[in-house]
C-alpha cells in the first residue's frame, strides 16, 4: 500500500466555471462555434452543409471555429468569400475562453468520440451544445436538459436545434 502512496495523485479537467453568465441579446444573429481538431472524425466537414441549410431557411448565424487540424486548407477554400465565419487558432485556454463566452450555440458533429472536454469548456461559458448521439462519454455527460442530442450524420438535425434556438 506505502509503494502507491506517492504516485497517486487528483488531477481535475480545468474546466472554470463562470460566476456570472453573459446574457445573450434576443433577436440578434446567432453566434455559433465549433471547438476541436479540424478533422474528418471531428465532423468539421458537416459544418458548411449546415449552414448551407440553415441559409436555405433564411437563418444567418455568424460561425467562429476554433481549432486547427490536417482540414484547415480544406474549410478555408470552402467557406472563401463567407464573411459570416471567422477561423481562429487561439494561443491559450484563457483566449479559448475569451472567444466561448459570445458564443450561444456550440456544434459538434463528430463521429467518433469519449468524453470531450470541449462540451465541458462550453457548457461552464454558457453555450448550448449540439452534438451528435453517441455511446459512451457524450451520453455520460450531456443529459436531455442541458445539450441537444441528434442522430449521427444528420446535419440536418442539427440545422433544426438551431433554427429553434434561433427563434427562442
Amino acid at each position: 500500500p506505502r509503494i502507491f502512496n506517492k504516485r497517486s495523485f487528483y488531477i481535475p479537467y480545468g474546466v472554470r466555471q463562470l460566476e456570472l453568465f453573459p446574457e445573450k441579446m434576443k433577436g440578434r444573429q446567432l453566434n455559433v462555434c465549433f471547438l476541436g481538431r479540424l478533422d474528418l472524425l471531428k465532423g468539421v466537414d458537416q459544418l458548411k452543409k449546415i449552414n448551407d441549410i440553415l441559409e436555405s431557411k433564411g437563418v444567418l448565424v455568424k460561425w467562429t471555429i476554433i481549432g486547427k487540424g490536417p482540414l484547415e486548407q480544406m474549410l478555408l477554400d470552402q467557406w472563401k468569400g463567407n464573411e459570416h465565419v471567422d477561423f481562429v487558432q487561439p494561443g491559450s485556454s484563457g483566449q479559448v475562453y475569451q472567444l466561448l463566452q459570445k458564443q450561444d450555440v456550440f456544434v459538434l458533429p463528430t463521429s467518433f468520440e469519449g468524453t470531450p472536454v470541449s462540451i465541458l469548456e462550453c457548457i461552464s461559458n454558457g453555450v448550448v451544445p449540439i452534438v451528435y448521439d453517441l455511446p459512451g462519454g457524450i451520453r455520460d455527460v450531456v443529459k436531455e436538459g442541458i445539450v441537444f442530442r441528434v442522430e449521427l450524420d444528420d446535419a440536418a438535425g442539427i440545422a433544426e436545434k438551431i433554427l429553434v434556438l434561433d427563434i427562442g
